[in-house]
């Protein structure tokens, strides 16, 4: 049943156009044809939280990053291990603060702005990624948790050098570069 009530979470929707997905594809990219840039960008968990809990300490920040995203037209990619985290911490914060049923409501607006087709699906690699997760989580002394480390080593397999992402544990990792506000998205995605 969904929540059709006020939003005590006061969550801030994503607009009607959804999420850029990049594509991986050895031929031309489409994301070249569509005017997106070629750079992939991964986003992480906090920020898509921050995004649409406007309560969220990183909710106005998030909001400029996403402003910066739309605007230079960023082809991004979200993963598995990304819904699974921002929908366990909506969760969360639903029972947190007592409103169990807005979780209903957060999950339909996630999951109406990242539909499952546009998800890039990590979990069926973990077996073979699973001794490289846990060597940057000892390299990092855990400061990456299990699914930080899998997007690290996504980004290896996968070619993205970016992360949007308010966690500096990523901070600790040479082939990755976090984005953590508009001037930082807006630098990189400028920078030749």
């Amino acid at each position: 049943m969904r929540w059709d009530g006020p939003s005590p979470y006061r969550l801030a929707p994503i607009d009607s156009t959804r999420w850029w997905v990049a594509p991986h594809s050895a031929e031309t990219p489409s994301s070249t044809l569509l005017g997106m840039t070629t750079e992939i960008i991964c986003l992480d968990s906090n920020y898509l939280v921050a995004l649409f809990d406007r309560r969220d300490t990183w909710h106005e920040n998030a909001a400029d990053v996403h402003h910066v995203l739309r605007e230079l037209r960023a082809s991004t990619v979200i993963t598995d291990c990304v819904i699974n985290e921002a929908l366990t911490v909506f969760g969360r914060r639903c029972r947190e603060r007592r409103q169990p049923e807005a979780f209903t409501h957060f999950a339909d607006l996630l999951l109406d702005a990242v539909p499952k087709v546009s998800v890039t699906w990590l979990y069926p690699h973990v077996l073979n990624w699973f001794d490289r997760c846990v060597a940057i989580m000892r390299k990092t002394a855990g400061a990456l948790n299990f699914h930080d480390a899998l997007i690290a080593v996504a980004a290896e397999e996968l070619g993205y050098r970016a992360v949007v992402s308010f966690d500096s544990g990523f901070d600790l990792l040479v082939n990755l570069t976090r984005l953590d506000s508009a001037v930082a998205a807006r630098t990189w995605l400028e920078a030749p």
